[in-house]
């Protein structure tokens, strides 16, 4: 009976907010009722919150490790063209570059992952997802011009740029995965 009664639906569209509205006789009792409605609702949100902090966690727990294995593994090898290469150091052109496209991974590396977050909450055609779609293929865009910059540098410098590279998107990660960690740990509690 207060199924037949009860009506929900989105104010607006996209907008999450939730309307409702309790056919009753007695104000004060549909109050109480809707009052209710709301406080299960908000309860159970919390806890599905929670919850996918909870698997994020998870997740991240197993990556970390990952990333940070990556990360020696390329601090091994930087040291190791530097000591085959006679200590081989980077020019300041090429330490521009680095940054740039350093900069430029990093943050498609983190847009990557809001989409992994948001793709399970939102359609393609979502505001949200629209923008950060919009946002990646200027990144993308902005690094095939910084790739450019980098096959006109000279082969020595290509391949330590590509090695320091290595070296700093992985840092970059490995900073990403473990501030994002302690964000969810926050979220679930």
């Amino acid at each position: 009976a207060l199924r037949e009664r009860l009506k929900i639906q989105e104010k607006g569209k996209n907008t999450g907010v939730l309307e409702l509205v309790l056919e009753s006789a007695n104000q004060a009792k549909a109050r109480d009722i809707l009052n209710e409605i709301i406080s299960v609702y908000a309860e159970q949100n919390a806890q599905r919150v929670s919850e996918e902090a909870q698997r994020s966690i998870d997740f991240l727990d197993q990556q970390v490790p990952k990333v940070k294995q990556e990360l020696a593994l390329a601090e091994d090898a930087v040291n190791a063209y530097r000591a085959e290469s006679s200590g081989t150091d980077m020019r300041i052109e090429t330490e521009t570059v680095l940054k740039k496209i350093v900069a430029v991974e990093s943050r498609l590396n983190e847009l990557q992952r809001k989409e992994n977050e948001i793709s399970g909450r939102y359609k393609k055609d979502h505001p949200t997802y629209v923008t950060l779609l919009k946002q990646k293929n200027s990144l993308l865009k902005e690094k095939a011009s910084v790739n450019q910059q980098i096959q006109k540098l000279p082969v020595t410098q290509q391949e330590l740029l590509g090695l320091m590279r290595n070296v700093e998107v992985a840092s970059a990660v490995y900073v990403q995965l473990l501030n994002k960690r302690e964000e969810l740990k926050v979220a679930r509690a």
